[in-house]
C-alpha cells in the first residue's frame, strides 16, 4: 500500500487573529484524507458527545443499495471526542464540504468549544448528523454493524478502510484515550477479515491522499512536558499498574 504522500504540521494551540477565524472539527476520515489544503491544524477535542457509526452513507463509502456506516456524533454529557480542528479561509472550501456533508451526507452543522491539547479554547464548526435524516442507521448489534461494513463500497473506497484508517489514527495521535465503539469495530472487522482470509490491501486502498501529521517543535515539548509530569505524578502506582503494548495497525 502506498504511504502517505502529505505532510501537515500540528500548531501549538491557537492565539490571536486564528481564534477568529473559521475552524471544522474533524472526528471521522477527514482526520486522515482532508479533501481540501490544509493552512492550519491543531490536535484537541469537544466535550459532551460521543462517536458512533450511526450514520448511513450513499455517496461515498456506500451506495443507494448497500449503505455504509461512517461517524457521527450522539449528545452524551459524560463523554470526550478526539479529533482535528482545520481552519478553513477558502470560501470554496466551505461549499465543497457543504456539498459533501450536507447535501450528500445528510449532516447539518452546529458549533461549539473545541479544547486544544494545549492552549485557550474556542469555537468550532462541527458536522453532525440527525436521527430524522433519511440514511440514519442508528445503533445495532455488533455482528450486524460489521456485516454492514464488510458490504459496503462506494467511490471513495471501501467501509473497511474508513473505520480501519480511524482507528490507526485515533492510536497514534491519541494512545492513552479509549474509544470502546471505535476499536471494537476494529477489532470485529480484523477478526472477520482473517476469518474470510481476505488480503487487507484489497479493502484498503493505495493510501496516496493521505496525511500524515508532524508535530511543531513547541508542541513537542509541551508533550515531554505533560508526559514528565504524568510520570511524576503516578510514579507511586508505577509497581501496581500491568505493562500495555500499544496497539498499531499497520496500514
Amino acid at each position: 500500500m502506498a504511504e502517505a504522500r502529505k505532510s501537515i504540521t500540528v500548531q501549538n494551540g491557537v492565539t490571536g487573529e486564528d481564534a477568529k477565524a473559521c475552524w471544522i472539527f474533524g472526528y471521522g476520515s477527514i482526520c486522515w484524507k482532508p479533501d481540501f489544503d490544509v493552512k492550519k491544524v491543531v490536535f484537541g477535542s469537544i466535550r459532551g458527545y460521543s462517536r458512533k457509526f450511526w450514520q448511513g452513507n450513499k455517496a461515498h463509502r456506500g451506495t443507494k443499495d448497500q449503505l455504509s456506516r461512517v461517524a457521527t456524533l450522539v449528545s452524551d454529557d459524560k463523554s470526550v471526542v478526539h479529533g482535528v480542528a482545520f481552519i478553513v479561509s477558502d470560501e470554496q472550501v466551505i461549499q465543497n464540504l457543504k456539498e459533501r456533508e450536507i447535501t450528500l451526507g445528510g449532516y447539518t452543522t452546529i458549533f461549539t468549544t473545541f479544547y486544544p491539547s494545549n492552549g485557550p479554547s474556542f469555537d468550532i464548526l462541527v458536522y453532525v448528523a440527525q436521527q430524522d435524516n433519511d440514511m440514519w442507521l442508528g445503533d445495532a448489534p455488533m455482528p450486524k454493524m460489521v456485516d454492514q461494513i464488510m458490504r459496503s463500497k462506494g467511490p471513495s473506497g471501501h467501509n473497511v478502510e474508513y473505520v480501519l484508517r480511524l482507528a490507526h489514527f485515533s492510536k497514534m495521535h491519541f494512545p492513552n484515550i479509549k474509544d470502546d465503539h471505535l476499536y471494537g469495530l476494529e477489532d470485529a472487522l480484523m477478526q472477520k477479515i482473517q476469518e474470510m482470509k481476505l488480503p487487507l490491501d484489497s479493502l484498503m486502498g493505495d493510501g496516496k491522499d493521505c496525511v500524515t501529521y508532524v508535530l511543531s517543535d513547541e508542541e513537542l515539548d509541551f508533550n515531554r512536558h505533560e508526559l514528565d509530569q504524568e510520570r511524576t505524578n503516578s510514579f507511586q502506582y508505577t509497581t501496581d499498574v500491568p505493562d500495555k503494548k500499544l496497539r498499531c495497525l499497520n496500514i
